[in-house]
């Protein structure tokens, strides 16, 4: 009756084989050690993911900022040395000061200068560089070859027109050169390296003749280094990678034109949101240079042969890094260990149906075997004695016969006698 549904007190009902409550196989032994194996691999995996910091969550996006701040170009912003290669054989050779002179300047919206007089206003000179005193950090050593760099001329000087003296980097009146507020900013300041021949004058007086100084221009060419980075976002330590970058330009001395190479200054900034509990922000920032484009603009000045010059964009590019907390590890544990457990359970659904059934008629056979056996046993032994029943009753059946036989044998001889 359908009233048997609705009844939830009856007692269950166990179906027990062998004397136990489930069916357990080799086969299904084996699926459970497989499965029990993959979940340690996970366990492992995730373990040695978190502690290493090895997969974060990326995203990338670049953001435009009207005024990008002040950016001063220091040892650790724009590490940079200039050096004279031969054009022939691409080899550093030893700066000659008697050829070739070198200064920065910072200038603001009259992007190149004409016929700008360094002496008046505030500038940088460029001196011979010093391995020791001249490398900021340790791990430039791993990527700067030092003859090269002993051979190159760094920033040494800079010249406050105000008090009308310079100062060595180093001593306290010592300021470094900035960009400010990006290019597309009116107000921007960039900075610019300026590259001319070398002419006697207040200054200077022991230049070489301009003949030697023209043959000197034919049989090299001049390269800007500078340490430059890329993101290395996978990097959890260093999530900005050193590497040195080069521009090179030739000295040719012109009358009208000089060319310049303009460069652009990516900031960059990695954000870094690691903890193990709770959240924990850490922020990067960084930039790389681009060489934009190289012009061909009026003579700055009569003995200007190339420059350098710097923009910073206004945008700005960021890098997020999102690392997974102790908690997330556990729920990422937790969700594959059980998904991989149901693929366990359904695939030896699928085997075990198919070896209970194989167990479950060997263990018939095996019943209805010892039956049949016992069966014959009996009906044997019910036979014999059967029969040795029968071979009582005949022997019963053929006493009876003879005993009636001999009866009758008598009562005819005693009718005769009568």
């Amino acid at each position: 009756m359908f009233i048997r549904n609705f009844d939830f007190l009856s007692p269950e009902i166990t179906l027990y084989f062998e004397g136990r409550n489930k069916h357990s196989s080799v086969v299904s032994g084996i699926i459970t050690i497989i499965s029990y194996l993959i979940i340690l691999v996970v366990i492992i995996y995730y373990i040695l993911d978190f502690t290493d910091r090895r997969n974060p969550t990326i995203y990338f996006f670049n953001r435009y900022v009207e005024n990008a701040g002040i950016f001063p170009l220091n040892e650790s912003s724009l590490f940079h040395y200039l050096s004279l290669i031969s054009t022939g054989s691409n080899r550093t050779i030893e700066y000659d000061f008697n050829s070739i002179r070198i200064y920065g300047i910072n200038r603001g919206i009259d992007t190149y200068i004409n016929n700008f007089d360094y002496t008046q206003n505030k500038h940088w000179e460029y001196g011979l560089c010093n391995y020791v005193e001249d490398i900021c950090y340790k791990k430039l050593n791993k990527i700067i070859d030092k003859i090269i760099f002993s051979h190159s001329v760094c920033i040494k000087k800079y010249y406050n027109p105000e008090e009308k003296t310079y100062y060595n980097k180093g001593e306290s009146g010592f300021v470094w050169p900035t960009l400010e507020y990006g290019v597309s900013n009116p107000n921007r300041t960039i900075y610019g390296i300026v590259i001319e021949a070398c002419q006697n004058n207040s200054i200077y007086n022991k230049c070489n003749s301009i003949e030697k100084v023209e043959s000197f221009f034919q049989k090299y060419a001049i390269s800007f280094n500078f340490i430059d980075h890329y993101a290395d976002v996978l990097n959890y330590n260093e999530p900005f990678t050193d590497y040195i970058n080069s521009i090179t330009d030739g000295l040719t001395i012109a009358t009208t034109t000089i060319s310049v190479n303009n460069v652009n200054f990516h900031p960059s900034l990695t954000r870094t949101h690691d903890g193990i509990f709770i959240e924990n922000l850490v922020e990067e920032k960084s930039y790389s240079l681009t060489q934009n484009e190289k012009l061909t603009v009026n003579q700055q000045g009569k003995n200007t042969v190339c420059a350098f010059y710097f923009w910073m964009r206004n945008n700005m590019a960021y890098n997020e890094r999102h690392y997974k907390k102790f908690q997330d590890i556990l729920s990422n544990i937790g969700g594959l260990g059980s998904f991989i457990l149901l693929i366990g359970f359904f695939i030896n659904s699928l085997v075990s149906s198919y070896v209970i059934l194989l167990d479950t008629q060997d263990l018939i056979f095996k019943i209805e075997g010892l039956n049949y056996s016992k069966y014959n046993k009996i009906r044997k032994s019910i036979t014999l004695l059967l029969a040795k029943e029968k071979e009582k009753e005949k022997q019963i059946n053929f006493q009876m016969k003879n005993e009636n036989k001999n009866k009758v044998n008598n009562t005819l001889q005693n009718s005769k006698f009568s």
